[in-house]
């Protein structure tokens, strides 16, 4: 399983010696304030596939989505299932709808975690 990690950087507070009171700086009539900066969107696209017979109802539902069964319906073409669903970074976990049975990621390559229920959740990381 891959660990998340995030790196932390401490800075030494610089207190000036007796720093002189600053004015009030002024400001022009009718000039708005310029508002805040936003944060950096860091949502990523990430797709959800899987191969099942063509003209089922397919979904897929997670922690993303508090498990809602029917939120996310995957797009077909040619039997194979497909929907991009914008996640923040961090670690997931889900499950695919084929047809009202719920399963796993077929993909050898995903990772597996036991839900509490007796079953197993495919489980992803978003870097």
């Amino acid at each position: 399983m891959k660990k998340l990690s995030a790196k932390t950087t401490k800075t030494a507070a610089k207190t000036p010696a007796k720093a002189a009171p600053k004015a009030p700086a002024k400001r022009s009539a009718g000039r708005p304030r310029k508002a805040a900066a936003k944060a950096a969107d860091d949502t990523r696209l990430v797709t959800f596939t899987i191969s099942a017979a063509a003209g089922l109802p397919v979904y897929v539902a997670g922690t993303f989505n508090d498990w809602a069964a029917e939120d996310i319906a995957l797009a077909e073409k040619d039997g194979v299932y497909t929907a991009t669903v914008p996640l923040k970074p961090g670690e997931y976990e889900y499950k695919f709808i084929v047809n009202g049975f719920w399963t796993m990621d077929p993909d050898p390559a995903r990772e597996w975690r036991a839900n509490g229920l007796g079953t197993l959740n495919s489980v992803i990381v978003v870097q």
